[in-house]
Formats: C-alpha cells, sequence, structure tokens
C-alpha cells in the first residue's frame, strides 16, 4: 500500500533531516498505522463511480479511526514513554486538541479531493485496471 510506505518513509526522512531529540520508533508506527486506516477506507476502484455522501462517509470513519485510536490512544501512549506524564492526564489533555483538528482535516480531506477528483480520474486510473470477476 501507497499509503502506508508513504507515512512510514515521511516520518523516517523528517526524523533524519530535522531531528528533535532521540528518535523514537512509536511515532513511526504511528504514522504507518494512520496511513494504513486511510488508505484502506478512502481507497477507491477505479472502475466504479463513487456517491459523493459515500465518500464523505467514509472521511468520517477514517477520521474516528485514525483521530480516536491513533492520534489521540496511541501518540498519549509514546508520549508517556518518552517524558513519564501519566497516561491519564496526557489524554484528557490530547482529547481537546484533536476533538478540534478532526473536523479541519476532515473538510481538508474533502476539498482536495474535490480539486484533485479531475486529475486522478485522468492520470492515475487510466494504467490501472481492475476486472470485475478476478478475486483479490
Amino acid at each position: 500500500m501507497y499509503a502506508i510506505a508513504v507515512a512510514g518513509l515521511g516520518d523516517l526522512i523528517g526524523a533524519l533531516a530535522m531531528p528533535f531529540g532521540p528518535y523514537f520508533w512509536g511515532w513511526t508506527l504511528s504514522c504507518i498505522l494512520t496511513g494504513l486506516i486511510y488508505g484502506v477506507i478512502l481507497y477507491r476502484n477505479p472502475n466504479k463511480e463513487t456517491k459523493e455522501w459515500k465518500f464523505i462517509t467514509k472521511i468520517l470513519i477514517a477520521n474516528i479511526l485514525a483521530y480516536g485510536f491513533i492520534h489521540i490512544m496511541l501518540n498519549a501512549v509514546w508520549l508517556s514513554f518518552q517524558f513519564g506524564e501519566a497516561y491519564k492526564v496526557i489524554l484528557f489533555s490530547r482529547l481537546s486538541i484533536q476533538l478540534v483538528m478532526m473536523p479541519i482535516q476532515m473538510i481538508l480531506i474533502y476539498a482536495l479531493y474535490k480539486a484533485l477528483k479531475p486529475l486522478m480520474q485522468k492520470d492515475l486510473y487510466e494504467k490501472e485496471e481492475v476486472k470485475e470477476n478476478e478475486p483479490r
């Protein structure tokens, strides 16, 4: 999956290019899991037309999973490991920030999808052919 590779490599390159303290593998794992969630849920079959409300529902589900499990809960574990603070204190402090960021990211994903949809249909999906009877 491209989303996993891009997320993991993006975190590693960022850690090497702009190091802020020692490298911690947990942040890379969080990035990879976030890429997995978005990649699996938001993937579209290029031969099928997706209705607008279905894609918005997919964005909502992906964001709830990514923000609920990764950005709030798992990242609170990593911060607790790194700084020795109590997990619940970090969890509740992250909760308010992530609840503000979640709708902003949903709007940005939808806006980028609308802006890039014509390009995706022309360039990306011309080469990819999916046969309907072919098993995955």
